[in-house]
């Protein structure tokens, strides 16, 4: 699926600019809500949804400065090259405009909602810095920025809340994250071979699609152990009070396993678009969110309820 440009410029192009399709990676700011049973809480959701609206507009300061920086590369990809600055539909001072709206109105949100939370956003941006003008280039360490990335946000949700960010969630958080980077490396390079192009319009490291595959299946592994090892944790089930968390796996396991059969068959140009847009893996991922929702809110009493029916 590829950008198609929209003549005319305006309010849509500049909304293009701002990557909302991409805002759904902020999710993992709201990842504290649930495993810290805060889901019936109105002022947790409050201090979350401003944190999460926070992450969102310093999310697009970071795509617009990225943009800026890789407009000439963009000309030559094929699918960058339809993006608002590669394709000419808006200009360079106008999206560093825009960036640095973004990203004093999304310093502010996170300030209302504490100290704590703008630091987390501010460490986001510097590191977002830092892998756009040089860390994206080193093989390796570029997939491990972008997994800190999400790893702060979800630090941020639990400074929101004001409470401690769990180390299996820290974990969990980044082992997935590695896998879905060297995810969008695959995709990345197999547009860019399929084209022709393979070594023209990327500004990343020389990753081979080989070596890249070993690198999806070892982080794929990485991230189903460590979310199976959080799910029979001892703390998990005593903060739980359940150990009916283990149900969640399932959709786990087949979400990771779906991703690598699209990124290998090609289907999909992006991570975001098989979260947003292929039906058995966003089932699955529902699924998941439902058995985890449940099993923070209910599982204990439902886990009572059916010892009681069995003891009958």
């Amino acid at each position: 699926m590829s950008e198609a440009p929209q003549a005319g410029g305006g309010l849509g192009v500049l909304w293009r600019l701002l990557r909302p399709r991409h805002w759904v990676k902020n999710v993992f700011v709201l990842a504290p809500l649930i495993f810290a049973r805060r889901t019936t809480d109105a002022s947790a959701w409050l201090a979350a949804a401003g944190a999460l609206a926070g992450f969102c507009l310093l999310s697009s300061a970071v795509y617009i400065f990225n943009d800026i920086r890789d407009a000439d590369d963009d000309r030559r990809h094929p699918v960058k090259r339809l993006r608002p600055l590669a394709s000419g539909e808006v200009g360079a001072v106008e999206a560093a405009m825009l960036a640095l709206v973004c990203l004093a109105v999304g310093l502010t949100a996170c300030v209302l909602v504490c100290w704590a939370v703008l630091v987390a956003g501010l460490c986001y941006v510097g590191l977002n810095v830092l892998y756009t003008l040089r860390l994206r280039r080193v093989m390796i360490v570029d997939v491990i920025c972008i997994a800190l990335g999400f790893v702060l946000r979800a630090m941020a949700g639990a400074l929101a809340l004001s409470v401690p960010a769990s180390g299996w969630l820290l974990v969990c958080t980044f082992t997935l994250c590695v896998f879905l980077g060297f995810v969008k490396r695959r995709y990345e390079l197999a547009q860019l071979e399929s084209a022709g192009l393979a070594g023209e319009g990327r500004a990343g490291p020389p990753y081979g699609l080989p070596l890249l595959d070993q690198f999806i299946a070892v982080s794929a592994g990485a991230a189903i152990v460590c979310y199976v090892l959080y799910t029979i944790d001892s703390r998990t089930v005593l903060n739980l009070r359940t150990d009916s968390l283990v149900l969640s796996i399932p959709p786990v396991v087949y979400c990771i396993l779906r991703m690598i059969h699209l990124v290998r068959a090609g289907r999909f140009t992006d991570p975001t678009e098989v979260v947003t847009s292929d039906a058995p893996f966003v089932a699955a991922l529902l699924l998941w969110a439902a058995i985890v929702a449940a099993t923070a809110t209910w599982g204990a009493q439902i886990e009572e309820r059916l010892a009681g029916l069995i003891a009958a």
